[in-house]
């Protein structure tokens, strides 16, 4: 059995993973192995990071269209990014806003949710509000906002905001 092969084993289990790694090449000429392993598993430890990161964000954006504010305390609790795009480009708070989930709303701004964040079509979560007709929403957000603003509703009717 070749042993050089077995002392490989990290870099062929990220392969299997599909994890890019880009290992400097002088590593592999030196046949530093243990900095090798090192290095792949400090690249492993990031990779997990980002795939549990996406998978929270995304239960985080779940729980805002469904409703469920005590399962986003302990998501925030556990430290969850509350700014987190999900894959439809909207963030928890734009969700929550477009839903009419107002105590989700409220208690997200009170954590700091960025209420200026842009959807891809460059609408904020007062404007979800507004276009979903949740007006309770639109006057909450519109006592909060740290600018100016104006929305416009699905109606086309212009709503300014004002202090």
């Amino acid at each position: 059995m070749n042993l050089k092969f077995l002392n490989l084993w990290p870099v062929l289990s990220l392969l299997c993973m599909q994890v890019s790694f880009a290992a400097p090449d002088d590593l592999f000429q030196r046949n530093d192995h243990k900095q090798i392993k090192t290095e792949i598993k400090k690249i492993s430890v990031e990779q997990t990071g980002r795939v549990l990161e996406r998978q929270y964000s995304k239960q985080m954006i779940e729980a805002c269209q469904l409703g469920h504010l005590e399962f986003i305390k302990s998501l925030v609790k556990e430290g969850v990014n509350i700014n987190a795009y999900g894959d439809n480009g909207l963030t928890p708070l734009m969700e929550a806003a477009r839903r009419g989930r107002y105590s989700i709303v409220e208690y997200l701004v009170n954590e700091g949710a960025d209420m200026n964040a842009c959807a891809n079509d460059g609408s904020t979560a007062l404007r979800f509000a507004a276009s979903s007709r949740h007006w309770d929403i639109v006057d909450f957000l519109k006592t909060r906002m740290p600018r100016k603003e104006e929305v416009t509703s699905s109606s086309g009717i212009s709503l300014p905001v004002s202090d």
